[in-house]
């Protein structure tokens, strides 16, 4: 009697904790399947009319990665044959003369153009040195290498340089570049509007958003790149220990689900993916679609060549290295379908609004006549036991890493540069 009154209670047991457990995680490629039908659905609630996106998205996706070695010592992006073929800084510099080129975005932006100007100072032998994201003015870029003699001397508008007409341009095959810094791409046409002239703070994540009148500029540009990143992670989360307080991720799947008929406590990884959806559908796409309307409606704007260069991700290795030891880490199944990653909550927070903007944008911006030049390549996995070479900075706690823009030294010219101004090359060709 006792052994049976045992083994049904062994029964009732196993029962119960098989029904209070927790599920665990879809598996990748469902979860990720999951994640794009719920985007092309939003995006077919839009009601554009079907339109063709480059080609360039196929290149980027399928890029691949060769580990270091003593000729190289740092990873190289490797894209397949005919993708993007690096164009020598002349080549891209004669599709630009007499032009006006405009940067808008946030710091990823700015960074961006700060490398093309580095760049153009190893090949014209003349500094570009930039003032600041806030105070960036305009570069006189492309001209012919410094020969100890100038033939050109810029005008002064009283101490400061006056911008060079569409002549001297042409006459010394240069061009304008400029950057306007804008957090979000808030597009209003009212100059004394108070979101350019007012500390501004976003409701939604408590953080600075910052933006100045960059329309103005884009009414003389003849090249326009724009970029809006992924929204971050509210400034709550960064309370409550050292992986943080996602009480509000929490608070809102119980709220909104958009994975049903996946349940809220699969896990912290799944709360995140569903916050970066909400993100997404109420945040990002209404203010890019707002901004989107405003240029397309904007007559001045009309006759530029406009491009959007996308997000790229944060790369798990960095985002891993030097943490706390008790941090929680996630599984990174967004930013490399081929190889499993873990990395801290923000880090998994941006990097699925990054694959979730890339497989939005490339559906949206061909019904704005705008080019999207997509950076979401895998991020670089690393072979067991991975170092870098010595030159590289070494993480510590207690050292300042910069996992976007530089995870390691060679990153912005060999990688974001090289796709960018690959793009742009090969579209202004066309």
């Amino acid at each position: 009697m006792s052994s049976a009154f045992t083994c049904s209670a062994i029964f009732v047991l196993v029962c119960y904790l098989l029904w209070h457990s927790v599920p665990s995680p879809p598996h990748p490629r469902l979860f990720r399947k999951a994640v794009d039908s719920i985007v092309d659905r939003a995006v077919s609630d839009l009601n554009f009319s079907s339109a063709r996106s480059s080609g360039l998205s196929s290149c980027i996706a399928r890029a691949t990665w060769e580990h270091p070695s003593r000729t190289s010592r740092s990873p190289t992006l490797i894209l397949k044959k005919g993708c993007l073929e690096v164009p020598v800084v002349r080549s891209l510099c004669d599709k630009l003369i007499g032009k006006r080129v405009l940067f808008v975005g946030p710091d990823t932006t700015y960074h961006l153009h700060l490398f093309w100007l580095k760049t153009l100072e190893s090949y014209e032998g003349r500094s570009h040195r930039c003032l600041g994201r806030d105070y960036c003015t305009f570069h006189h870029i492309c001209r012919p290498p410094f020969s100890g003699h100038e033939e050109y001397s810029e005008e002064l508008s009283g101490r400061k340089k006056k911008l060079p007409g569409l002549k001297v341009l042409q006459a010394t095959s240069s061009s304008i570049l400029q950057y306007s810094l804008s957090t979000n791409l808030y597009a209003s046409k009212n100059q004394s509007d108070p979101a350019y002239n007012l500390l501004q703070i976003d409701s939604t994540t408590g953080i600075r958003v910052s933006n100045t009148y960059w329309l103005k500029r884009t009414h003389k540009a003849d090249v326009i790149v724009l970029h809006r990143g992924p929204v971050e992670a509210p400034a709550s989360t960064y309370f409550g220990g050292v992986s943080g307080d996602w009480t509000f991720a929490e608070q809102l799947c119980k709220e909104k689900n958009y994975l049903e008929p996946y349940a809220c406590m699969v896990s912290l990884e799944y709360l995140i993916v569903n916050a970066a959806l909400h993100a997404t559908f109420t945040s990002f796409l209404p203010s890019l679609l707002g901004s989107l309307r405003t240029i397309s409606e904007d007559h001045a704007i009309r006759s530029a060549t406009v491009f959007w260069h996308g997000s790229w991700y944060m790369q798990p290795y960095c985002a891993k290295a030097a943490l706390p030891k008790d941090i929680t880490l996630l599984r990174d199944v967004w930013s490399n379908m081929d190889k499993e990653s873990f990395v801290d909550p923000w880090s998994l927070y941006y990097n699925v609004q990054v694959y979730i903007h890339d497989h939005l944008l490339r559906q949206i911006l061909p019904h704005f006549n705008i080019t999207h030049i997509p950076m979401a390549f895998p991020a670089y996995g690393g072979p067991p036991r991975f170092r870098f070479a010595r030159e590289e900075p070494e993480f510590t706690e207690t050292s300042a890493k910069d996992c976007l823009l530089n995870p390691w030294l060679t990153f912005g010219k060999d990688v974001l540069e090289r796709i960018l101004f690959s793009a742009l090359s090969e579209v202004l060709s066309g």
